[in-house]
């Protein structure tokens, strides 16, 4: 190997050591900033192991004289799309938990550490939970990131992060739904 490509190798090794250990921060609405990591794809393999897809119903088809699956039944239906938003729930509540840790926080917005955000949620009615984590999850969803972009933005920014592209995650969307009807795929 030459002088030149040894130190062509060299710049291009240390590009992407910085590009990897490059930190990336993500701006809130209301100011407060987040440091995203990657994370795990254990986590979210785990959480769609522990929900599973419900299943359609079998019906008895007279004409036909055997049972077939039915996967139009609204009962059914129903149920995935609920399954779909808990799957959808639960991958930006271990984003936001295991990808972002916080930087900034501007003197207009209640600490993490407050008890002031913690009461006026209580007297909404969302239940916060008692864990450091779900705490942590309350304060980013309502306090830190309630505008309307804020939730998307760091999900896309941890999932870049992640090395998973936003044509992956809308590829695994479009898996649920059959492509003609619209439907739930069974």
């Amino acid at each position: 190997m030459s002088n030149i490509d040894t130190k062509s190798a060299e710049v291009a090794e240390k590009i992407l050591s910085t590009q990897k250990n490059k930190e990336t921060i993500v701006e809130l609405s209301t100011g407060v900033k987040l440091r995203v990591t990657p994370i795990s794809p254990i986590a979210t393999a785990e959480l769609t192991r522990r929900h599973k897809r419900p299943t359609p119903p079998v019906v008895m088809i007279k004409d036909i004289g055997r049972s077939e699956e039915n996967p139009n039944d609204p009962v059914y239906v129903k149920a995935v799309k609920d399954w779909e938003m808990d799957i959808t729930m639960g991958v930006v509540n271990l984003i936001i938990v295991l990808g972002t840790g916080v930087v900034f926080v501007p003197d207009t917005v209640d600490a993490l550490e407050s008890e002031d955000w913690l009461d006026k949620l209580e007297v909404s009615g969302v239940d916060v939970g008692t864990s450091r984590a779900s705490r942590y999850l309350a304060w980013v969803k309502y306090i830190a990131g309630p505008g309307e972009n804020d939730i998307a933005n760091i999900t896309n920014a941890v999932t870049e992060m992640s090395g998973i592209t936003e044509e992956e995650v809308r590829n695994q969307a479009d898996a649920f739904r059959d492509e003609d009807t619209g439907v739930p795929s069974p």
